[in-house]
């Protein structure tokens, strides 16, 4: 017996099902299972990721990340948003500025930026930790991305060949 099911376009939880099956009036035998339950898996949750975009000059000014949802985006839907603290500190390597995401109706990506501060300060490359948590709906699939500072202060070397002739 196959059991045909509706794709709705609903967000909605998993469901169970319980089919049975049993001798007809009058029949002789043994069932041996009678009873079997399934669940039906939504398809349709829409899901959260955030990625971080190309490493960044600390000369640029921001570090971008971006925010998408898949599944079924038909509706509004919020999500919040902040910068955190890798090898870069914030307030002295970037500014956190935490922010609460709205998508429209059928938009699927926001790219946010994050304001790098350049300094004068020679050190290593550094990282930001983008984060999305506490979405109003769906759930999240990639919760944490690393961007990259390229720190601007660091010496570049070249090496030149002398022209002309040198004696021995």
């Amino acid at each position: 017996v196959s059991v045909g099911l509706i794709n709705n376009l609903e967000v909605e939880s998993d469901e169970q099902f319980t089919a049975s099956i049993a001798l007809p009036t009058g029949a002789n035998g043994t069932i041996s299972n009678a009873l079997v339950s399934t669940t039906i898996i939504d398809d349709d949750t829409m899901q959260w990721a955030v990625v971080a975009g190309p490493d960044a000059m600390e000369a640029t000014g921001f570090l971008a990340f971006t925010v998408t949802r898949t599944g079924n985006i038909n509706g509004q839907a919020q999500i919040n948003f902040t910068a955190g603290d890798g090898l870069a500190a914030s307030g002295i390597d970037f500014v956190p500025n935490p922010q609460l995401l709205t998508f429209l109706p059928g938009e699927a990506s926001k790219t946010v930026s994050v304001s790098i501060i350049d300094d004068l300060t020679l050190e290593p490359n550094e990282s930001i930790t983008g984060t999305i948590f506490n979405p109003d709906s769906g759930i999240i699939k990639t919760g944490k991305a690393t961007g990259v500072i390229l720190d601007d202060e660091q010496a570049t070397w070249t090496v030149a060949a002398i022209t002309g002739t040198v004696m021995e």
